[in-house]
């Protein structure tokens, strides 16, 4: 089960290729018009997204509720509360978020569609593969190769031409009825656990799914399928208390205890070093919390593929340098530039998997402290609030099942903190360095004006008129 959910991680993050941004967008109300062509790739970070016109690149952003009408000639990678889609997607279309909903006159032309939403429903064939988190996917359109799913109900209503690898859940379990309730603002059509494969579906290669019921499979298949089961929450009461109860809580408190002590002692350690610094990003987290988020999850992901490349030229580089046949000064390259390479890498990712967690820690300890004891920025209370804030985020983040996505927000809402800090604190430099340019005449620099330092004579010039001090 964590190898799958680890699967579909990787391919999520790590699929992006690399980007070149034309433009950006960053507003309230993001619109790409109709008769707009935006050459080479577009990164958003917008509260409402509408793509009417063209995108010839990818589009890479963050949204609370985004459509595209127009055309994606690349890759869609895009968080957001929503997404329809009713337009045209050249390649993959990558989604995170509560909502997916590809319509029927949308197109995905050559790629995969992978998801983590709540509801991934698809009504258009997908050339490629689907692979999907959450607690439902819907497959209403061909899919040219395997799908895989790791949730609660997967049903299938077209033809999968390669694999179906799923893990579903009970359909006779209790709470669907009170989660339909609860999810009722955001108009999703929930459907019962289970695996389903409708009248009009069909699986060409293999389909292995694990549940704790035989799913519903209505044609004939051509290949008998493989059932895992698994145990529901009713079976569990066969299993002895004290055996499955003290496993799972001595596993769930071991792994907080390890967040814990890890986030603690890295966040100590930054807090005695850089007090200043490692609270800096906090103002801009509470401020832009959508963008930062955003802006995170985009970095974390062309984080793969900029590195990646990083070291296939870095190889390249020792290769040339190797034709000079100077050993020596192969070996010395290779190692300077490797160490180079490697400090960068590392430096980066534990600013993604710590720092960035710890900052996350620290603000929401803040609020806690903030709500108990009021705004005192005593440094004890600073390191009482990392202390909370920690707590409470490891107890979260450990929680199985839905663990990994809390820890991964925060990891993405840390990290795109620090980088918007950072953006505006380069944009501050750059406005003062424009301030302070040298005027110029016919493209010669003036030079500074002369500042005279010799002291002055002693005399009565300058004095008032009428000033007699002898009077």
């Amino acid at each position: 089960m964590r190898r799958r959910v680890l699967i579909i991680l990787l391919l999520l993050l790590c699929s992006a290729g690399v980007v070149s941004a034309r433009q950006i967008l960053q507003a309230d109300q993001c619109v790409v018009p109709t008769d707009e062509t935006v050459e080479g790739n577009l990164f958003a970070t917008c509260r409402t997204l509408v793509v009417d016109g063209t995108i010839t690149g990818d589009l890479i952003g963050a949204a609370a509720t985004a459509q595209i009408n127009g055309t994606v000639e690349g890759s869609v990678y895009l968080l957001s509360g929503q997404l329809d889609v009713f337009g045209t997607i050249g390649q993959d279309l990558h989604f995170g978020g509560p909502i997916l909903v590809v319509h029927e006159n949308a197109r995905i032309e050559d790629g995969d569609l992978i998801a983590i939403a709540l509801s991934a429903v698809s009504s258009v064939p997908v050339p490629g593969s689907v692979v999907s988190l959450g607690y439902q996917t819907v497959i209403e359109g061909d899919v040219g190769r395997e799908v895989n799913f790791w949730g609660t109900s997967l049903t299938l209503d077209a033809v999968v031409s390669g694999d179906v690898d799923a893990s579903v859940g009970d359909p006779n379990s209790t709470g669907v009825a009170e989660l339909r309730a609860l999810l009722t603002p955001l108009e999703i059509e929930l459907r019962n656990p289970g695996l389903y494969v409708t009248q009009d579906g069909m699986i060409d290669g293999q389909l292995t799914y694990a549940a704790p019921v035989e799913g519903e499979i209505l044609p004939e298949l051509p290949r008998d399928p493989i059932f895992n089961q698994m145990l529901s929450p009713a079976d569990l009461t066969t299993i002895p208390e004290s055996e499955s109860l003290s496993r799972s809580l001595a596993a769930y408190f071991s792994q907080v205890l390890r967040e814990v002590v890890t986030l603690s002692l890295v966040g100590f350690l930054v807090l005695l070093l850089v007090p200043r610094v490692i609270q800096a990003p906090l103002p801009t987290m509470r401020l832009r919390l959508l963008p930062s988020l955003g802006v995170g999850l985009i970095t974390f992901i062309l984080s793969f593929p900029v590195f990646f490349i990083i070291i296939l030229l870095s190889i390249a580089l020792v290769l040339v340098i190797s034709l000079l046949r100077l050993p020596e000064l192969t070996l010395i390259s290779a190692v300077i530039i490797g160490v180079i390479d490697f400090s960068a890498i590392g430096l980066f990712y534990f600013v993604a998997f710590l720092i960035s967690r710890v900052i996350v820690a620290l603000a929401l300890g803040r609020f806690i402290v903030r709500q108990l004891l009021g705004d005192d920025r005593d440094s004890r209370i600073i390191f009482l609030s990392l202390v909370l804030g920690t707590v409470v985020l490891s107890l979260v983040a450990s929680l199985p099942y839905v663990g990994w996505l809390i820890s991964a927000l925060a990891l993405f809402l840390g990290l795109g903190a620090i980088l918007t800090l950072l953006y505006e604190e380069l944009e501050k430099t750059r406005a003062a360095r424009q301030l302070v340019t040298v005027e110029s005449i016919d493209g010669q620099p003036v030079p500074p004006p002369t500042v005279e330092d010799a002291p002055r004579e002693p005399g009565l010039e300058n004095l008032p008129d009428g000033f007699k001090w002898w009077d």
